[in-house]
């Protein structure tokens, strides 16, 4: 019975093990797939949708690779790109296949997902009532979460009236030639990479619901204050292989246009149609370099804002707006046609021989806008150039160095007035499109610089310009402080609307308007008039404050209402002299230095001197500033910015060398003969714990020819520092803590650490006091100044270094001499 009992038990276990093992293959199997990671295989997007890829995985997804074929990019961009997911976004119906290359653990997975790119479907738009001629694409509640560009909508009924022909100026009326107009395609094709969501896969916009319109118009609503529009190739791209990879210059995943640079010099506006309620802003960009920085706006060549472009009537801003950022146009001006003239962005900084594209946005977020038409147009020229007259800011100048030309047109109201410069010897000297000659280096001769007219007169006019080295004895430059009174020099604050308001010259100084804060100052005739050359300076100084309404200088806004919360000055070109444009680079560190710095002014922004370092501009820039803006973000109603001075600094000082053999220090120890002072990176070190030292510069004077009575003030650096070379701030009770100091500036045979010197405050022949020069508590160093206009000449000459004294001086504690200068 047991046997059988252990037969049945025998045979039941080995069913049961065959059973397990049975089972134990196909779940190691599945286990096995389980641990590989998978990959949405298949995934159907519209153009100008997104939709997200995903990685499935048990365990963790260290890293994925995401990659497309060059046609793929094409197709479709890729953003987001995580290691479980990636956003793929729909550029023109096709077909494209994915790559993923997951890694899990040590191993790493290749996996595919098949995408399908099909057409958007056509949005239904509502047309907007005839009046107001606006071509705006509304979406169909259906569609109303199209927000990524690259939509296609139905056609707008197409304005019937003729374009805006008449241009009407200060200057003039002018009529435009249609048949010679030059369109800017606004398709997305024609987009650049800026703001064309679709030739990006970092997932960034910089608009929302952008919907192209069948009558050629594109509408968008900003998302920044300023920086959020659209931009167009000026050389349209037209076909899908125009586009390229720009992954080298740009990025991974961005598309571009290489060819979208175009001569624009022979057209004297640029014509737009726009539908807006906010103030629009336009900038331009030459060559693909300021096309492929990280984000819009870039690096343009000119930017302008519209309340200086021309419009049909003068008053189209509302009183007050409702923006966060410019002007609110009248319901009756929504819809309006604008001319921005071709020299005004010339004197921004475009060069129209090489235009690349153009860029349209309102100042504000939040503002739907509609662009109908881009031209480049020409007007019939009714009066004609019948005369050049050029003249240089300098006729000579020294190789490497630049120069500008300017031209006046005779009549003064001609229709066109630019000009194109030539230059008859490049290997002598080069000019530009706005004038600016640069020598070049190592070169000598003479380059004839011609003017030639564009209106088809051929009229020309010229200068000769030598370029030669300096001669041995050069001109000795002297720091300039500007005339404020001068009639040569022109300040301004810009109002906000209308023409520039002169400023008020007074005792206090140039006072602009109260509660205005956007003022600028041309100062080129002033230049030319007493024949200066910025370039031949060290720094132009700027000093300038806020003042209430009674003159007294603002120290602090107190929360009122209107107080700024920054502001910039700007030295600019003169067609750039508004109160707010930006002006040239401040910063500049050389020819690959593209990123332009401004000058950003300090808080509480109530005033101070504004400092431009000329070795720190770029000197073809440099060349062209006429004057400076001076802007803060707004003003108290009842506060005014005065303009305190101007100075051109040329510093003439001389720094004496210490560590020369002219310069003899010594410290008297009390007795014997004096010990040589050390010299050491901190200056020259005299012995520790004793407090007579003296400093004989006699030879150091006679071996550079110079004489202190050619100097202003002789200024002498000195301080105390302890064993470890640290400056000493307090003696905090030390023994030995000096009590008085002083310093004499003696003859030689006086240089010995404790005599006195020449009087140091000198009247005049009656004055028989001899005046000490004591040093300041509490004795651990200054500056001290010997003012030469206050001693006597004869005394003076007899000057051959100085004596620099403490009552005593603790004995781990010496004196170090930091600089001797000569004051110019």
């Amino acid at each position: 019975m047991k046997k059988s009992i252990k037969s049945v038990l025998a045979k039941s276990m080995a069913v049961v093990m065959a059973f397990s093992l049975a089972g134990i293959a196909p779940n190691t199997s599945s286990e096995a797939a389980a641990k590989k990671p998978t990959l949405t295989k298949k995934v159907t997007v519209t153009v100008g949708k997104k939709k997200t890829v995903k990685v499935t995985s048990k365990k963790k997804v260290k890293k994925t690779t995401w990659s497309l074929n060059k046609k793929g990019k094409k197709i479709v961009s890729l953003s987001k790109k995580k290691a479980k997911s990636v956003v793929v976004k729909g550029k023109k119906a096709g077909k494209v296949t994915l790559t993923a290359k997951i890694k899990v653990g040590k191993k790493t997975y290749k996996k595919t997902c098949k995408i399908t790119v099909k057409k958007a479907r056509k949005v239904n738009v509502t047309p907007v009532p005839a009046k107001t001629d606006a071509a705006k694409a509304t979406a169909t509640p259906a569609n109303n979460n199209n927000n990524n560009g690259g939509s296609t909508a139905t056609a707008t009924p197409k304005p019937t009236e003729a374009p805006v022909s008449v241009i009407k100026t200060e200057a003039g009326t002018y009529t435009v030639d249609e048949s010679a107009t030059y369109n800017v395609p606004l398709t997305e094709l024609n987009e650049t990479t800026f703001t064309c969501d679709a030739k990006r896969s970092d997932g960034e916009t910089v608009k929302d619901g952008t919907l192209y319109n069948k009558d050629g118009s594109v509408t968008f609503t900003s998302t920044k204050d300023y920086n959020s529009g659209v931009s167009y190739y000026i050389n349209p791209a037209t076909k899908d292989d125009d586009i390229i990879d720009i992954s080298d210059t740009r990025g991974e995943g961005f598309m571009g246009y290489d060819n979208g640079t175009k001569d624009m010099s022979a057209y004297d506006y640029v014509r737009v149609k726009v539908t807006s309620e906010n103030e629009m802003n336009c900038r331009t960009y030459n060559g693909n370099d300021q096309l492929r920085s990280a984000g819009f706006p870039g690096s343009s060549s000119s930017e302008t804002y519209e309340g200086g472009w021309i419009h049909t009537d003068d008053e189209i801003w509302e009183a007050e707006s409702t923006f966060t950022a410019g002007n609110t146009v009248k319901a009756a001006y929504k819809t309006r046609t604008v001319f921005i003239p071709i020299s005004m962005l010339m004197g921004k900084g475009m060069n129209p021989e090489n235009l690349t594209a153009i860029a349209f946005c309102p100042q504000s977020s939040g503002a739907e806008v509609t662009i109908h038409r881009i031209d480049f147009v020409k007007v019939k020229y009714d009066k004609l150039v019948t005369g050049i007259d050029v003249k240089a800011a300098k006729t000579e100048i020294a190789p490497g160095k630049t120069t500008t030309v300017t031209a006046t047109v005779t009549p003064a109201d001609a229709t066109r007035q630019i000009v194109k410069w030539t230059s008859s010897n490049e290997d002598v000297a080069t000019v530009n499109f706005n004038g600016t000659v640069v020598a070049k280096k190592g070169a000598e001769g003479t380059a004839t610089i011609t003017a030639t007219s564009t209106d088809g007169s051929n009229v020309t006019g010229s200068v000769e310009i030598t370029v030669k080295e300096p001669s041995e004895e050069p001109t000795v430059i002297e720091t300039h402080k500007f005339d404020l009174t001068s009639d040569d020099i022109v300040a301004k604050t810009n109002p906000g609307e209308g023409a520039g308001v002169a400023a008020t010259k007074s005792a206090a100084g140039i006072e602009f308007m109260a509660g205005k804060a956007m003022t600028y100052v041309d100062f080129s005739a002033y230049l030319a008039s007493k024949n200066l050359d910025m370039a031949d300076y060290d720094e132009l100084q700027v000093a300038w404050e806020v003042q209430d309404a009674d003159g007294k200088k603002v120290e602090d806004y107190a929360g009122a209402e209107g107080a700024p919360t920054y502001g910039k000055i700007a030295y600019a070109a003169t067609a750039k002299l508004d109160g707010f444009s930006d002006g040239i680079d401040t910063d500049w560190t050389g020819e690959d230095d593209t990123t332009a710095n401004k000058s950003w002014l300090a808080s509480p922004y109530t005033g101070q001197t504004s400092v431009l370092t000329i070795a720190k501009t770029n000197p073809t820039e440099l060349a062209t500033v006429a004057g400076f803006n001076l802007q803060l973000q707004s003003l108290p109603a009842n506060m005014h910015i005065v303009l305190k001075s101007i100075t051109l600094y040329k510093d003439n000082n001389v720094y004496v060398d210490l560590t020369s053999d002219g310069v003899v220090a010594k410290t008297n120890p009390g007795e014997g003969a004096g010990v040589a002072a050390t010299s050491s990176a901190a200056g020259l070190e005299f012995m520790a714990g004793k407090a007579m030292t003296y400093v004989d510069f006699s030879k150091y004077l006679a071996d550079n020819n110079l004489d202190l009575a050619d100097f202003t003030a002789l200024q002498i650096a000195w301080e105390v520092q302890d064993a470890d070379g640290k400056k000493v701030e307090d003696y905090a009770g030390a023994e030995g803590a000096p009590t008085y100091g002083k310093i004499a500036y003696a003859a030689t045979a006086k240089l010995d650490g404790f005599s006195d010197g020449i009087d140091t405050d000198w009247a005049g022949e009656d004055d028989t006091t001899a005046n000490k020069s004591w040093l300041a508590s509490p004795y651990t160093g200054e500056t001290c100044t010997l003012t030469i206009a206050k001693t006597n000449p004869s005394e003076l000459a007899t000057v051959a270094g100085f004596n620099l004294q403490l009552q005593s001086l603790p004995a781990n504690m010496h004196i170090v001499l930091k600089s001797i200068t000569l004051v110019k």
